[in-house]
């Protein structure tokens, strides 16, 4: 009996205590009114609305990465397109000091050219003038020589007096023979002085009728004396300055071209000969006597098993293949070289640039079975075989 009662305690203790808990479940159940429920909602409604903001961001950083690296190709044609330039200097804005420095000599070279045409038209007016003789720039005669020929006419005069009181003295007096010969030595000396006086006036006479009558030749229509240039054939002074002037220019110029600017600015020249590109010829003889080494990547392996040989290790070389169909996996390509008898083959996906129209794979073959998968005719039609060269990356597993 007792045993009986003790179960039945324990039953009815259990049943309680499931009551207690669903009564207390209930009560928490009822406690989350519908304003908590709202809450939720609406939080929940906004997480959705920052997450399509976000996609909407992410969309737009797409596309301005593709229009950068639009940019960026048509960058690069243009630079492949230009041809090579005239010496320039390295910054696109030009210093204020070579803009003046080319300023300054760009008004030293209109200089020398307004002296060049001045000294051009010296040279004409020079060859246009006739030759003239020797010339007073007066007109009128010093007055030192009229002072010489008033004198000696006065001097003539005097003679002529002289000799007629002479004349008439010795026809009057003949007495005493002291006077005469006095007079007739005085007359004796009269005569010389007169006729070198005579000479000597002649000849000033002639010179200057001579010079007068070469000077209204010589004279211009408009009555202005012509000064003749009794300098030596010399250079003008306008010549000699114009090559001094060029002289500086040069000297400035290669002193420019031997040091860099005060700036910093290095005048660079396109120093590229114009000589063709190399060609390389690939060979493609497969049954020859002479043997070549295939190009292929080193790689470093460690941590493998300290029983593994050389043997146990696969040589792989790759390939790189694209203009496949859009649709075409990695398992169709294994599949279909193994139906070509080819085994332990790796197969990745690249990334193609168009992937709506071709696909692209990078192929790992064993090298002594390389030149066998380079065969066009196991290919399709169309299909790009090549090297692979370890330039793109493979497209991540996606699970």
């Amino acid at each position: 009996m007792e045993s009986q009662n003790n179960k039945i305690y324990e039953t009815v203790s259990f049943q309680q205590i499931d009551d207690l808990i669903t009564t207390k479940i209930k009560y928490a159940i009822n406690q989350i009114t519908e304003e908590t429920i709202n809450l939720l909602k609406n939080e929940i409604n906004k997480l959705y609305i920052n997450n399509c903001n976000f996609q909407k961001e992410i969309c737009n950083l797409k596309s301005e990465v593709q229009n950068l690296r639009t940019e960026n190709q048509n960058l690069k044609k243009e630079t492949s397109n230009r041809k090579p330039s005239t010496p320039h200097y390295t910054s696109k804005d030009v210093s204020s000091k070579v803009i003046s420095r080319v300023d300054k000599i760009c008004n030293l070279k209109s200089e020398v050219q307004n002296l060049r045409t001045e000294n051009q038209n010296l040279k004409k007016e020079t060859s246009n003038r006739k030759p003239s003789t020797p010339h007073y720039t007066s007109k009128d005669v010093s007055s030192k020589v009229i002072s010489r020929v008033d004198n000696i006419k006065s001097d003539a005069q005097k003679s002529k007096d002289a000799k007629n009181v002479n004349s008439s003295k010795t026809v009057n007096t003949n007495t005493n023979n002291n006077t005469d010969k006095n007079k007739t030595v005085n007359n004796n000396t009269n005569k010389d002085d007169t006729d070198k006086n005579k000479t000597e006036y002649t000849a000033i006479i002639k010179e200057i009728e001579e010079r007068r009558s070469k000077e209204n030749n010589s004279s211009d229509s408009d009555g202005f004396q012509p000064v003749v240039n009794r300098r030596k054939n010399t250079k003008p002074r306008t010549v000699i300055m114009g090559l001094a002037i060029i002289k500086e220019i040069e000297e400035r110029r290669s002193k420019e071209n031997n040091s860099s600017d005060s700036d910093g600015f290095q005048p660079v020249v396109n120093r590229r000969k114009n000589t063709k590109p190399r060609t390389v010829i690939m060979g493609l003889g497969t049954n020859t006597k002479l043997k070549a080494v295939m190009k292929y990547s080193y790689l470093y392996i460690s941590k493998l098993d300290k029983d593994t040989t050389v043997e146990d290790i696969i040589k792989y070389s790759y390939l790189y293949i694209s203009k496949l169909d859009k649709d075409t996996t990695v398992e169709d390509i294994i599949k279909y070289l193994e139906g070509k008898n080819f085994s332990d083959i790796k197969c990745d996906k690249m990334n193609s640039k168009r992937p709506d129209i071709y696909s692209s794979f990078r192929l790992g073959v064993p090298q002594n079975r390389l030149l066998e998968l380079k065969d066009p005719n196991i290919w399709p039609l169309g299909t790009y075989v090549n090297n692979f060269f370890w330039k793109m990356k493979p497209l991540p597993e996606t699970n």
